[in-house]
């Protein structure tokens, strides 16, 4: 028989040691130089455009978020102790604070520009800021589990870009996002929002750190 003592499941502390290399070996230069990007964007952008150009910068931002998730040494890493799952929620840890610490500065700019965003209203814009992220980040993470580990980046950011350009098409159900004038959008978003995060869920499943049956036999019996 099997001592389950043979395999032991890794602990907080020996998966934490490799945060620092996890977050150190993270593409977080497209997001930052997009960032930097976006918020000369919206100064430069017109005063009546400031609304339409903070869209557009913030789509762009939330897309190179995708970039994240390319994980150039996911062979390396996959047999150690910190997990599939563990090494993509520090990335998108990493790009939620990088896209949030953007977008109020970027909010706070456009309405210095505009004078007024009471044609806005933030919170459903920045709720579709977070589904934008949210699918770049899903759609990053089934291509990197599908193909190359490397070329989710590119996917994620072009997939947000076209979903981003509905937006501007006549209103339709079958639209991924919700257009201008579209009635329920924040409930259309928050469904997006939680189809997006179930994908990135799924896609960041790691079968190399399942535990394995016979650990389960053996506990299930004591």
């Amino acid at each position: 028989m099997i001592d389950s003592d043979v395999y032991r499941r890794p602990t907080r502390s020996s998966a934490w040691v490799l945060t620092k290399p996890t977050a150190r070996i993270t593409s977080w230069q497209p997001l930052a130089q997009m960032m930097l990007a976006g918020w000369v964007l919206v100064i430069i952008g017109g005063r009546s455009g400031a609304l339409l150009w903070l869209s557009v910068a913030a789509a762009a931002v939330a897309a190179t978020t995708a970039f994240v998730f390319d994980d150039p040494a996911a062979e390396t890493l996959a047999a150690s102790p910190c997990s599939l799952p563990r090494r993509r929620l520090q990335r998108a840890t990493i790009a939620l604070l990088g896209v949030g610490i953007w977008w109020v500065p970027a909010v706070l700019l456009a309405r210095r520009r505009a004078g007024d965003l009471s044609g806005m209203s933030v919170v459903d814009a920045t709720l579709e800021v977070g589904v934008f992220v949210a699918i770049a980040l899903a759609v990053s993470a089934t291509a990197c589990r599908l193909g190359d580990r490397t070329g989710g980046g590119i996917a994620g950011a072009v997939t947000t870009m076209a979903c981003f350009a509905t937006t501007f098409l006549p209103h339709r159900r079958w639209l991924p996002l919700p257009a201008d004038g579209a009635p329920n959008p924040t409930r259309h978003l928050l469904v997006l929002l939680a189809v997006a995060v179930a994908g990135i869920v799924l896609a960041s499943t790691d079968p190399a750190h399942r535990r394995p049956s016979w650990e389960r036999s053996v506990a299930s019996e004591r």
